[in-house]
């Protein structure tokens, strides 16, 4: 009777092995079976094992029917969800996996078919942080192997920022008179408008950095800050001789930026 057998796919295939029952006074084999699969064996499946050719001499008559199963098990691939970076405000990329634990020579080509679902849970709206990439069967269809899957990450990293169109003009009359501060920020991974964000302007003070500030205003839904303050005497000396500067400092979502120019008033 030849003894069921178990390997996984890839391995080299089993010394098939049997067992003899009814041989009397100590009484062995005169020939040894040959026990073997029929055909083909190697993908994961099951096989017939079956024995012949044992002899046992004049006083037996032996029965070689039985049979046994030699199972060859799938051998498993990891799918794993390849990390990615990416700035805040910028559509999520096309989301991949990669595949390996190839044996017998096999490749991606010809071990299995289909492809990977894999998927996220941030969006172009997420903030700045690390988010799972998850991996799943998708399509993927093999008859040599099963299949296990690993995440990866998606980290969003802060998106750099610029501020365009510093405009710096002066209202005067006689005795009063106001400064006029109007910038653009905008996203610079998109050119989208950055809403919502504190845009500080100032005149430089001396070594070429922003200096007292004038104003500061909130971006609003074009990205636009705009704000006035009153034209001093000292605050007209300033914006005479020395540049204008406007400065986003940034927040967890947006590097900040700055521009300056010079004053035309």
């Amino acid at each position: 009777t030849p003894d069921n057998q178990t390997i996984t796919y890839g391995a080299n295939a089993p010394v098939f092995t049997y067992a003899v029952t009814g041989l009397l006074n100590g009484d062995t084999l005169v020939a040894q079976p040959t026990c073997t699969v029929a055909g083909a064996h190697s993908n994961a499946g099951t096989y017939t094992i079956t024995c012949s050719g044992a002899d046992a001499g004049g006083n037996y008559t032996l029965d070689q029917s039985a049979t046994a199963t030699l199972k060859v098990n799938k051998a498993q691939l990891t799918v794993m969800a390849n990390d990615v970076t990416r700035p805040y405000g910028v559509a999520n990329p096309v989301l991949t996996a990669t595949v390996g634990g190839f044996v017998a020579g096999d490749t991606a080509a010809t071990a299995y078919s289909g492809a990977a679902l894999v998927t996220t849970t941030a969006g172009v709206s997420s903030t700045v942080g690390t988010y799972p990439i998850t991996a799943a069967i998708g399509t993927l269809a093999s008859t040599n192997y099963s299949f296990a899957f690993a995440s990866g990450t998606l980290t969003i990293v802060s998106a750099r920022t610029t501020i365009n169109e510093l405009q710096v003009s002066a209202t005067k009359t006689l005795l009063t008179g106001t400064i006029k501060f109007k910038a653009t920020l905008v996203s610079s991974e998109t050119g989208a408008p950055v809403v919502g964000r504190v845009v500080t302007f100032s005149f430089s003070a001396p070594y070429g950095v922003p200096g007292v500030t004038q104003c500061r205003a909130t971006t609003d839904a074009g990205g636009v800050a705009e704000c006035t303050t009153p034209l001093t005497l000292a605050a007209l000396i300033e914006a005479l001789s020395l540049k204008s500067w406007a400065v986003f400092a940034g927040d967890a979502n947006f590097l900040g930026s700055s521009i300056q120019r010079s004053n035309q008033l």
